[in-house]
């Protein structure tokens, strides 16, 4: 084992390629699973990956969200100045396998930043897998409009993967993979693993030993929030309960998932607080300690056994019976937190984000993410139950 990361290292310094360094094989696995690449991320949905050998291993952001993938160039004095002061910046060499193919001008890469620089393609290995990643965006400058600009990531990759009748938007790191002969399809599964406190992201398909069959696996209702060139986000419908009781019986929630995303502590619009405050106060669970308002989360003495729910709609096209929907339930200790100090809190953010609630590793811990194509030659988004969560999963109802 130890020889083959030895030749490893030596294959990437010598063709200066990228390598992702904690991606790895699998024995044993099924026949249709065994031609797959997979990739660990940490919980803020980064990966370590060998650019070159001045550089390195360095941390790179993942994004489900966006289809462009970048680096920051050696020469982007710009990048040093918005991001973290460990710089972590690439230097694009043709003697080692790095060529420019053209140029950008004022580009927004992100919500924060408008980017300039160069079109490159590189060299890259991705779980064994050597190939060519085109159409790169390699950063020499770099502005922004925002007073208050977010960190600045020095190295992302893209994982778009979305259609509109007509019109796709596909990834740079699958459309390479594809037309390369590296994959048979264009698809990516996703699950967050607790034992290990980390994702695991599979180019293409998924592993069936994760879920207890394909029939588990059922297409969400969606939309998608085209709005910017930069970023397009699926929108998965539903509801929402506490303490066993649906609330904002006139609206229909839209959730975001996202891996990068930290959801320890609950983020709901804050124009949902009042129905929040009124099913309380009906139920006489006020708080006893303090006052319950948007700004703070008030204080209990005892542990009231609130619970919450959310109810994504599953896609009900198809003539064979399905769930309404995935029915995710947290319990009292997962809604309320005991401080410590003799008191308990909700664990909720009331914040300015009307009609949306974004989801993390509580929705990618207990169900396996998978993106494909359908017959249709259309994008869609199933989720299935994982196999250890079975019995944490509150039974569908089937209509």
């Amino acid at each position: 084992m130890k020889k083959i990361i030895v030749l490893a290292i030596l294959l990437s310094i010598s063709y200066c390629s990228m390598q992702f360094i904690n991606a790895s094989s699998e024995g044993g696995t099924q026949k249709e699973f065994s031609n797959s690449l997979k990739i660990t991320l940490n919980d803020d949905f980064q990966t370590l990956m060998r650019i070159d050998t001045i550089i390195g291993e360095v941390l790179v952001q993942f994004d489900l969200n966006t289809q462009i993938t970048y680096f920051s160039s050696i020469e982007c004095e710009d990048c040093l100045y918005f991001g973290d002061q460990k710089a972590t910046r690439f230097n694009c060499l043709k003697e080692f396998s790095c060529v420019k193919s053209g140029t950008f001008q004022d580009v927004q890469i992100s919500q924060d930043y408008i980017a300039s620089g160069d079109l490159i393609d590189v060299r890259m290995v991705l779980d064994d897998v050597h190939f060519y990643l085109h159409g790169v965006y390699l950063i020499k400058s770099l502005y922004s409009n925002n007073q208050n600009p977010s960190k600045f990531a020095y190295q992302r990759i893209g994982l778009l993967l979305a259609s509109e009748s007509n019109q796709k938007y596909e990834s740079q790191i699958f459309f390479s993979l594809y037309n390369q002969g590296k994959i048979n399809k264009i698809s990516y599964s996703l699950y967050y693993d607790e034992d290990l406190q980390n994702y695991q992201l599979t180019i293409p398909d998924y592993d069936s030993r994760l879920i207890p069959s394909r029939q588990s696996l059922f297409n969400l209702t969606l939309g998608w929030d085209g709005v910017f060139e930069y970023q397009k986000r699926y929108i998965f419908s539903g509801h929402l309960d506490f303490c066993g009781q649906q609330m904002l019986e006139k609206n229909t929630l839209n959730f975001y998932l996202d891996p990068s995303v930290n959801d320890h502590v609950f983020q709901i619009d804050e124009s949902y607080f009042e129905d929040f405050n009124k099913f309380l106060i009906e139920h006489r669970r006020e708080p006893d300690l303090s006052l319950f308002t948007v700004e703070q989360p008030g204080q209990w003495s005892q542990n009231q056994y609130f619970t919450l729910g959310i109810q994504i709609d599953i896609d009900q096209k198809g003539k064979l019976p399905k769930p309404k929907q995935f029915d995710v339930q947290f319990s009292s200790d997962q809604v309320m937190l005991y401080e410590g100090q003799g008191y308990y809190t909700i664990n909720v953010n009331f914040i300015k984000d009307k009609f949306n609630f974004i989801l993390g590793k509580r929705i990618f811990s207990k169900y396996l993410y998978y993106l494909y194509k359908d017959e249709q030659d259309q994008y869609k988004v199933a989720l299935a139950p994982l196999q250890h969560k079975q019995q944490s999963l509150r039974k569908v109802q089937f209509i």
